[in-house]
This record gives structure tokens, C-alpha cells and sequence, in this order.
């Protein structure tokens, strides 16, 4: 197994102070060379007390009784082929992760809920929209690939052959992102652009990534977004873990652009998923003490993050 990596089990690395056995109860596959990231990157906590599993990871060493959450298709893919795991130990399974990784599916499934925005997924039906209207690319990410057409002549001239789906453009008031467990919102996030063009996607280059700000919010959404994250927990109820990222019009609407089975792990919110998995899967509550560490270490994060970037703030 020369160049793999063996998990270090958590006795091996943590202070005696920090030693919890509730701790290392619970997997995570993750892409190893992500070393910046909010779950494996050296300024951030979840390393601590997940087990992370990585295409690199020595497979003799991965603990085969404990639950996995699936943050890495192609590692748990892997184990999966391999036999290190079975399917009932996975959270986020790959059949349920199938209903929203891919942006044409995820809007035809919920074309008639009210919450999409007017959208077709072939060009012929494009007649159907109104201008200026949005293209995006499939199973792509921050705003990559999203080109705005504002005429039918500006249509006419362009390749459409690379875009999955087209939608009417709306005019946002803001911009929000709902951490969910199994229903239960467990972190909101409010999304603010930080430039023009992200303020405005119809000036944006499609090669360039949209710039956010976010902001951890502690207060409890309206009653009209509740309703919102109740009807796609309710329509993707295999799912355990996602993020929901809709946006609020100048109009009052409510219109959802994804759900995300892999979202960026920002403000220690994967301090609580972990809690939830364990204790859906142990069919026990955690200790005090454990609860408490699992906080410190989500302030930690949190702080690490406004370290990062003093854009990423805590709404006082």
C-alpha cells in the first residue's frame, strides 16, 4: 500500500483533554487535494472529529462499521466497489444525490411547483421565455458556463448546444442559502454579490466564477421560506444533508435555483451534521460534554472563516 495514506485513528492525534469517544464515530469521503477546505484545510476543525476518507486513503484502514457521509462521489464510489462498505452505512446516497446534481433534471422534477423559475431545457422551446433570459451549463458551479441572452438575435448567433437549460431572468432582492437536515434547518446564510457582476449575471464573463459575500444568520426565516425548504425536503426525502439556495424578488416571490448535496461547509455547520449522524445512526443522543466541544469547535470555524475572508461575517 506504498503512497496511500492510513487514517490516523483519533487517540493517535488529539489532546487527552479533547478526547471524546463520541468522537471518530462518523466517515466523510472528501477529495484529498481540497486542502483548503472548510472540512480538511489546516485552519478548520471537522478533521478533528470526522474520520475523512479520501481516494488515498489506504483501504485496510478505514474502520468498515461506521457511517459514511457522502461528500465524494467517486471515493465512496470506491469503497462501495470494494466492499469496505455497504449501502445502508451511506448518508446521502448516490441514487438520492442523482435527483439534484443535475440542474435540467432538478428543474423539470419541480417545473410545476411555483418555486423554478420559467424555464426550458430544449432550445426549440426557448419561443415559450421571455427576455433576457439565462443559460446555464449542466453540473457546473459558481456561476461557471451562465451566459444572459437579452434578444433573439443575440440567440441566433450563439452555440446553444452547450447549455442544459434556459430561464426567464429575475430581479433580485436577495440571496439565501438553508443548510438542511432531513427537513430541519439547521444554518442560514444570506448570499450578497461583491461586484457588478455578480449583482448583475447578465454583465458577468461565463468563464468567470461569481463573488460572494456571506453572512451566518441566527434568526428563524419567514413562515413563506419555511414552506419553500418543506416542499423540496418533502419531494427529495432520501436525501439527508443539502442546501437549498433561493433568492427573494423585488416582487416578494420566493424562486429556488439548486439544491446542493455537496455544499461548502462554511461556518462549522459540519459540526452539526455530525451530531445528527450519530445520533441517527447510534439511536442515542450525544453527551453534554460532547455537544459542548462540538460547539467550541463550530466557533472556531466560524471564526477561521472571518479570518479568511472579512467578507464572510455573523449578523449581529
Amino acid at each position: 500500500m506504498k503512497g496511500k495514506n492510513k487514517i490516523m485513528l483519533f487517540e493517535q492525534f488529539l489532546n487527552e483533554s479533547y478526547k471524546r469517544d463520541e468522537f471518530q464515530k462518523v466517515m466523510i469521503t472528501r477529495r484529498a487535494e481540497l486542502k483548503d477546505s472548510f472540512i480538511t484545510g489546516p485552519k478548520y476543525t471537522p478533521k478533528d472529529y470526522w474520520v475523512v476518507v479520501t481516494r488515498d486513503t489506504d483501504l485496510e484502514s478505514i474502520p468498515k462499521d461506521l457511517p459514511v457521509l457522502c461528500y465524494d462521489r467517486k471515493t465512496l464510489e470506491n469503497l462501495l466497489d470494494k466492499g469496505v462498505i455497504q449501502n445502508n452505512q451511506v448518508y446521502n446516497n448516490i441514487e438520492a444525490r442523482k435527483s439534484v446534481s443535475s440542474k435540467a433534471e432538478f428543474y423539470k422534477l419541480h417545473a410545476d411547483s411555483g418555486y423554478i423559475t420559467p424555464t426550458v431545457l430544449d432550445p426549440k422551446d426557448i419561443k415559450e421565455l421571455k427576455f433576457p433570459i439565462v443559460a446555464k451549463p449542466d453540473n457546473e458551479h459558481s456561476g461557471l458556463g451562465i451566459q444572459v441572452f437579452k434578444s433573439k438575435e443575440e440567440l441566433d448567433d450563439a452555440d446553444l448546444s452547450k447549455f442544459s437549460s434556459f430561464s426567464e431572468k429575475i430581479d433580485i432582492k436577495e440571496e439565501h442559502r438553508f443548510f438542511v437536515w432531513r427537513g430541519e434547518m439547521i444554518q442560514w446564510t444570506q448570499r450578497k454579490p461583491m461586484d457588478d457582476e455578480t449583482a448583475d449575471i447578465a454583465k458577468k464573463n461565463p468563464d468567470q466564477e461569481t463573488n460572494f459575500s456571506y453572512i451566518l444568520r441566527n434568526e428563524q426565516p419567514s413562515e413563506d421560506v419555511k414552506k419553500v425548504i418543506a416542499y423540496f425536503a418533502d419531494a427529495h426525502d432520501d436525501l439527508d444533508f443539502y442546501a437549498v439556495d433561493l433568492a427573494e424578488t423585488k416582487d416578494g416571490k420566493i424562486y429556488v435555483f439548486e439544491m446542493n448535496s455537496e455544499p461548502g461547509a462554511l461556518f462549522g455547520v459540519m459540526a452539526l451534521v455530525y451530531q445528527r449522524i450519530y445520533q441517527d445512526w447510534y439511536e442515542k443522543s450525544m453527551s453534554d460534554d460532547t455537544i459542548e466541544l462540538l460547539k467550541d469547535f463550530r466557533k472556531k470555524d466560524i471564526e477561521s472563516n472571518k479570518k479568511q475572508n472579512p467578507n464572510w461575517k455573523v449578523k449581529e
